[in-house]
């Protein structure tokens, strides 16, 4: 699983700051930062004479800076969400966001088995069949492809082994509409971005997790390099191809669900990170 923090946000756009003024120079901010006037001070004024320049130059500064103001870009840093705000969502709100959508893809898919030949639902599985919370809040929300596990609930804990391991544990929704899936005569396939090396690993978790009877595991092949977006649309129409109805296509991440081939995409809750 390649993933990038969700705290990785920075500014776009901003203007650079408006210059000091030299000795004798303006600048005014006009879309960009320009030379517009200037002349240089005369070294015999009078003290009042001078007086009155630097009330004027004080002016000029004040009618800068106000012109900075109004056309500069509007385009806030996106806040970063720290390790307390993600845990506190977790703990307050996220399984009952999970719950709605997962009931509303429920709802769909058992109205549309009846009515469409051979109906399908495709599943993502981390953070959509099965949660990684633990390995999550050990690395503080940071992503290791490699490394020990030793130290649970403390981190580090590398990506294999969490998986080798298999203590992902169910999302309680998402396996309630896989059993509702079929129970209505729904095939149902996972497509996960874990690679082919980890399928049976994969596999044993799932079953450990309650997940039984689905129709096909699709893992990434480990030589392919493609996003995550190309190669789950790529596998969704290849299950079109052998004759199956996508009613429904559920992930956590957009990259889970672009590309068509489902009637219908439900995208579950995930601040915690992204995958392109």
């Amino acid at each position: 699983m390649v993933a990038h923090s969700a705290l990785d946000f920075g500014q776009k756009g901003a203007v650079p700051p408006l210059p000091l003024a030299g000795e004798g120079t303006a600048y005014c901010l006009i879309g960009r930062l320009r030379q517009c006037s200037g002349d240089d001070e005369d070294k015999t004024q009078s003290p009042a004479a001078r007086r009155a320049r630097i009330r004027a130059r004080r002016e000029r500064l004040r009618a800068r800076a106000a012109c900075a103001r109004r056309i500069a870009p509007r385009i806030a840093p996106k806040p970063r969400r720290s390790q307390t705000e993600l845990i506190a969502y977790h703990d307050r709100a996220y399984a009952t966001d999970i719950a709605a959508v997962a009931s509303e893809a429920e709802r769909y898919v058992v109205a549309r088995a009846p009515l469409v030949k051979n109906p399908a639902l495709v599943l993502d599985i981390d953070e959509t069949a099965l949660s990684n919370w633990d390995q999550l809040v050990a690395n503080d929300f940071g992503y290791f492809t490699a490394g020990a596990c030793d130290f649970l609930p403390k981190g580090p804990c590398g990506a294999l082994k969490w998986d080798e391991l298999g203590h992902a544990t169910a999302i309680a929704p998402t396996l309630h509409l896989f059993d509702a899936a079929r129970a209505a005569g729904v095939k149902v396939f996972f497509i996960t971005g874990r690679r082919e090396a980890e399928r049976a690993w994969t596999e044993r978790n799932l079953s450990k997790a309650g997940y039984g009877g689905w129709e096909a595991l699709v893992m990434k092949p480990d030589a392919l390099d493609a996003t995550a977006a190309a190669y789950k649309a790529a596998a969704r129409a290849d299950i079109e191809s052998n004759g199956f109805t996508i009613v429904a296509n559920v992930g956590d991440q957009q990259s889970d669900l672009d590309g068509g081939h489902a009637e219908r995409s439900f995208k579950l809750p995930n601040p915690f990170y992204f995958i392109r």
